[in-house]
């Protein structure tokens, strides 16, 4: 599994797009990333997804894509 975990995260920060990408737990914990993250940003990312989690009912988990701009 981990290796199919860096596999993919690999494979999404490949696109020069891509600044970064953080898989975190239930608990909020980092489990792996990729690119250059401030580990306090897992708390407030953990929050967004719990409550993204809860906008639809679904099995499947939801992925957050979270785009923005430099001033």
């Amino acid at each position: 599994m981990e290796t199919k975990l860096l596999g993919n995260l690999s494979r999404v920060s490949s696109n020069p797009k891509v600044t970064a990408v953080q898989c975190i737990d239930s608990d909020g914990l980092c489990i792996a990333s990729h690119g250059t993250v401030n580990d306090q940003t897992t708390g407030v990312l953990s929050s967004i997804y719990k409550h993204a989690a809860g906008i639809e009912e679904s099995s499947e988990s939801p992925v957050l894509v979270i785009e923005f701009e430099s001033k």
